[in-house]
């Protein structure tokens, strides 16, 4: 069953007896109050339609988010609470999307779709069983790593990625002669 909203916007309708925006910008009575004899009917009808239906779109955001009845008894206090819970639990939804770790082995997932990117920096493996660790695991695979030498300059015939698990890889760095080299290799990878 879907939260109750007590709080409903006034004179809401396209015919609504309501000053336009313009006028009412430049009437009188948004600055100084009603006259205690003469109050414009279409002008207070915009006052208290722009009043509730701003009070109508906080509350109904405290009863979507919360979970709870919003109910107009009065209550600040209970209101304040409704509020505060609301805004805590779409704080939490938001953040719960997307992460990242922020720094030189980091790593970024898109809370939409679960794909993961990392990137860092590690030694050249110097045999085959050399692994290197993600800085997370991706819980299903890693679909591509790439790699290249951290800085410009000729280190010899090449670097070389792959990802032998969902949480290793392995870099191999060669020199000039075609051997192993324990270069530093930065890498990017992709995964899910």
């Amino acid at each position: 069953m879907s939260p109750k909203n007590d709080f409903k916007a006034f004179s809401v309708s396209n015919n609504a007896n309501v000053i336009n925006q313009e006028r009412y910008e430049e009437s009188q009575s948004l600055q100084t109050g009603f006259p205690p004899e003469n109050i414009p009917i279409h002008v207070l009808n915009k006052a208290l339609r722009q009043s509730s239906t701003i009070s109508s779109v906080v509350a109904n955001f405290i009863a979507t988010q919360s979970g709870d009845n919003v109910l107009d008894d009065g209550d600040i206090t209970k209101l304040t609470a409704q509020l505060n819970k609301a805004l805590g639990q779409k704080i939490k939804t938001e953040f719960d999307r997307s992460k990242a770790l922020l720094s030189i082995n980091g790593w970024w997932k898109c809370g939409d779709t679960g794909i993961i990117i990392q990137w860092g920096q590690a030694n050249g493996s110097m045999s085959e069983n050399d692994y290197r660790n993600f800085t997370i695991p991706f819980p299903n695979a890693c679909g591509q790593i790439v790699a290249t030498y951290s800085s410009f300059g000729n280190y010899g015939l090449g670097v070389a990625a792959f990802a032998v698990s969902a949480s290793q890889f392995i870099l191999t760095c060669r020199d000039g002669t075609g051997s192993l080299a324990n270069c530093l290799v930065r890498y990017l990878a992709i995964g899910y």
